[in-house]
Order: structure tokens, then C-alpha cells, then sequence
């Protein structure tokens, strides 16, 4: 990609250490953006990839980011935002994984809305005990859980690749 733009920029092979530290820049920058891209995706392999260059005179590393680069982190550092939790648990592969959980309460008829679960049956009869649990203890955890007149939407998404969750927890 550097030959590249090097040829593009000054075809008369012609630069200065400035204009090729710019040019390196510049590809590392485009780089990075597709590394940011296929992490989304998933994929462990693309969280511990450095982008640098090192200056072979002062031998001094200089690394490249973008805006958009996430963090090398799975969970962030802090507080969640209301209704996150992160968990370990079995995927449909039977490898262990890291998924996020989030909840809203919404107005509605009391019912269940759960996605990322697929099919497995043992993950539908816990997330069906946990909610079930939830309507009939409602009133002691909070106020506001009482109200019948409250649907709820659980999404679970996992933060490695694109696996489902089982009921198989990690022993």
C-alpha cells in the first residue's frame, strides 16, 4: 500500500523522510479502519493488532488511530449503562464466550420479547424461569415492576463472534 501511494504521489521517486511519513501514515490510517471493521464483525484475532511504524534513524515507534477505534477491551472500564450486564457462557460451539445482555422495561402487556438465544431449549426454559420469576416477585424488587402493564425486551449479543448462548453454563 505504501509502494503504492509512493508511486501515485511522487512517480519520479522522489520524496522526503516528511512526505513518506505522511504517505505511512496515511496507510496504516486506511488500515486501521478495516481491522476497526472486521472487529465489529467478531473475532478474537483482531483486538491485539497494533499499527506502527518505527523511525529507523531516532528508532522511535510511532503508533496510528483512528476516531473510531474501540478499545482493546471486550467490557469497557466503568459503569454499565442501566439494564447491561456482561456474562461467560457457552455458545452454540460448546466454546466458552463473553455476551452482553440488555434489558429495557417498555410499556406493554407484560410479555417477553428475547432475542440472540436461537434455538436452544435450555436457554429459552432459563430466560423463561428468570422472567416468570421477575412477574411474580415484581412488587418486592420495585415499585415501578408491579405495574402489569410492562413488556420487556432482552437482547443478548456476544461480544467474540457471531454464537448464540446456551443454557450450558461454563462448569
Amino acid at each position: 500500500m505504501v509502494d503504492g501511494y509512493l508511486k501515485l504521489m511522487y512517480p519520479d521517486g522522489e520524496f522526503t523522510k516528511e512526505e513518506l511519513e505522511e504517505v505511512l501514515q496515511l496507510s496504516l490510517e486506511m488500515r486501521r479502519r478495516v481491522k476497526e471493521q472486521l472487529k465489529k464483525l467478531g473475532g478474537m484475532e483482531f483486538y491485539d493488532v497494533n499499527f506502527s511504524y518505527i523511525d529507523n534513524e531516532t528508532f522511535e515507534e510511532h503508533y496510528v488511530s483512528v476516531p473510531e477505534q474501540g478499545g482493546g477491551k471486550l467490557i469497557p472500564e466503568g459503569m454499565c449503562n442501566p439494564g447491561q450486564v456482561y456474562t461467560v457462557s457457552r455458545g452454540k460451539s460448546g466454546m466458552l464466550g463473553v455476551f452482553r445482555l440488555e434489558s429495557q422495561m417498555l410499556p406493554g402487556n407484560g410479555k417477553l420479547d428475547c432475542t440472540g438465544i436461537g434455538s436452544d431449549r435450555g436457554c429459552k426454559e432459563a430466560t423463561n424461569t428468570a422472567f416468570n420469576f421477575l412477574k411474580a416477585n415484581g412488587n418486592r424488587i420495585s415499585g415501578c415492576l408491579a405495574n402489569v402493564e410492562r413488556s420487556f425486551d432482552v437482547q443478548i449479543r456476544s461480544l467474540l463472534n457471531n454464537n448464540k448462548i446456551t443454557g450450558n453454563t461454563p462448569g
